[in-house]
């Protein structure tokens, strides 16, 4: 009997006094050391690295590879490209397999005979609910700019794209009309519900007037019949034709032309404002809001609900931001600003812009490609500051300059081709090897995870306890996160250890240390989160989940809590209780 009323006592007052004073892990780690030391952190400086993207190279023998678009060709949801070649004279368009990076890219022929073929642009042309490719030869060889006649033509998709898509040439003509063909756009100019045609013709070649042509389409079926497609000279008399655009820049519900005068006389980037019937031709009214312009991308770029427009200037070295002055009237020029983002030699014939949100901050970067020699090109985006007027305070990354891959680098296009939440880019070097066809991965944006919770039980009104958590950045392998606590409960009083960080690197994490007052009361629960947010993101955030309970007010004298608390901490760190146990079962 003596054995086992030795036992019981033991066990009972382990139990009790675990109750009120419980063996937490950080309590332990309390016995060893009894005074609370906080860890340093040190970071490393690192190198900003955003301007590294994972190259991938589809194709290597396109020749003269010239302009390049994203689009789902087939069924499968996963994004494809379709490119043209001015050398090899072809339509082409490239499935995307299972595996994109490590899987070869299947080639299908779209068309194998567009002569000089120059831009592609895609869009549903006859109705169907398929879109469509419409594609221009500047002329009847790539050898000769100025031999025969130039055309712009569209291609109408099949229900399986692999199959024969059928060819319509809306029209072709000689040195009075198309031969130059250069750049085309798509809209619904006359408001009817299909997409018309505008086409920028070049003439650098044999003339230093350009011209700018309207296609009508016919709508439905009759879209495959050419001699129901109505072409309308708008003008003859500007500088040679690098681009055009569609989009309603005074918002008069009238679609706008913006066309890139790039040779010539008159140079410039000119607005066409409609006239309510797109057809009377006297009645466009043409105004030149800036120099130059090899390509212009139409888009609200400030987020002030109008169409500004960025400026590709080929012979002015710059990229820029123009600034749609309405409610202020858009047809006087002197009420356009330009904002020039970058001008710099290395960006000589600058021939592409486009925009999208890049690096996940929520609101529009740039993009940019230039060809300054036949044997060199340069592929770079803008990361924009908060005020999108603020041009010293663009960041510039160069994406790739290597000229094995980007040579004469032409064109390039924004779409988020992995399917992983973030824009990556796409782009030709029709110089490289033997014409590349090219996918860089965007891997520089970050994304913040946290693991660990924050559970105290039976804690002592007013303690200090502590904890800790993990935060990590899983996202682009050469993305750098900046974070911050941004919320936790407002119980108590919080301390973190540190409380916001910058440069943390992929794949790496930090360990964040948590002190804690707990709060006064006795007998309650408490509940909440931590929440962590990127800095640069703030739809990017974590929580961690906190619990923290107070014990109940058990009716104890003051003398015999502290002697259970000493019988704790002497079974504790004194006695081999299985020892003990074994001498109390052989008591006599």
């Amino acid at each position: 009997m003596k054995k086992w009323f030795g036992i019981l006592i033991i066990i009972f007052f382990f139990i009790i006094s675990s109750i009120i004073y419980p063996i937490n892990g950080h309590e332990i780690e309390a016995l060893k050391n009894s005074n609370f030391e906080l860890q340093e952190y040190r970071f490393k400086n690192l190198i900003n690295s955003q301007g590294n993207w994972s190259r991938v190279v589809i194709d290597n023998n396109l020749d003269g590879s010239h302009n390049i678009n994203v689009e789902h060709v087939d069924s499968d949801n996963r994004p494809d490209l379709v490119v043209c070649a001015y050398r090899d004279e072809i339509v082409v368009w490239y499935k995307q397999p299972e595996d994109p990076i490590n899987d070869p890219w299947t080639k299908y022929i779209i068309d194998p005979l567009l002569p000089n073929a120059h831009d592609i642009q895609i869009g549903d042309i006859d109705g169907d609910g398929f879109r469509d490719i419409v594609g221009l030869s500047l002329s009847e060889s790539w050898t000769n700019y100025n031999l025969g006649n130039g055309s712009v033509v569209w291609y109408k998709k099949p229900e399986n794209p692999i199959g024969t898509w059928t060819k319509t040439v809306i029209s072709e003509s000689n040195n009075t009309g198309l031969l130059g063909a250069r750049s085309a756009g798509l809209g619904d100019i006359d408001n009817d519900e299909d997409l018309d045609i505008v086409v920028a013709v070049d003439t650098h070649k044999y003339s230093s007037m350009g011209r700018l042509f309207l296609y009508e389409n016919p709508g439905g079926s009759n879209s495959l019949n050419s001699s129901l497609w109505n072409e309308y000279l708008i003008d003859d008399l500007v500088g040679t034709g690098a681009d055009a655009q569609i989009g309603d820049i005074d918002k008069d519900g009238n679609p706008d032309i913006i066309y890139s005068g790039n040779y010539g006389s008159p140079t410039g980037t000119f607005i066409y404002f409609a006239p309510e019937n797109p057809t009377n031709i006297s009645g466009w009214d043409r105004i030149s809001v800036a120099g130059n312009s090899y390509h212009v991308y139409l888009v609200d770029f400030d987020c002030d609900n109008d169409l500004d427009i960025l400026r590709a200037s080929a012979f002015d070295d710059l990229i820029s931001f123009l600034e749609n002055p309405y409610p202020d009237n858009p047809r006087i020029p002197a009420n356009w600003n330009e904002y020039i983002i970058d001008q710099d030699p290395s960006i000589h014939v600058a021939n592409r812009v486009s925009t999208a949100d890049i690096d996940g901050d929520g609101d529009l970067d740039i993009s940019m490609n230039a060809d300054p020699t036949q044997y060199t090109g340069i592929f770079k985006w803008y990361k924009r500051p908060d005020d999108a007027t603020d041009v010293d305070s663009y960041e510039k990354y160069v994406i790739d300059n290597n000229p094995s891959y980007t040579a004469y680098a032409h064109d390039s296009y924004l779409a988020d081709i992995d399917k992983d939440g973030d824009f990556d880019i796409a782009g030709v070097g029709p110089n490289a090897m033997g014409g590349t066809v090219i996918w860089w991965i965007n891997e520089i944006i970050p994304n913040l995870n946290c693991n660990g919770n924050l559970r105290w039980r039976n804690v002592k009104p007013g303690e200090i306890i502590s904890g800790n958590f993990i935060i990590e950045n899983v996202g682009g392998s050469n993305s750098l996160l900046d974070w911050e606590i941004t919320e936790h409960p407002n119980w108590g009083e919080w301390h973190f250890y540190p409380e916001n960080g910058e440069d943390l690197a992929y794949d790496n994490q930090i360990t964040i240390q948590v002190e804690i007052v707990a709060p006064k009361d006795i007998n309650k629960k408490y509940c909440g989160i931590v929440k962590i947010s990127n800095k640069e993101n703030s739809s990017d955030t974590c929580e961690i989940d906190v619990y923290l309970e107070t014990p109940r007010n058990l009716e104890l004298n003051n003398n015999y809590m502290s002697f259970l608390q000493i019988l704790k901490n002497y079974l504790l760190s004194k006695i081999n209780f299985f020892y003990y146990l074994d001498y109390l079962l052989f008591l006599q």
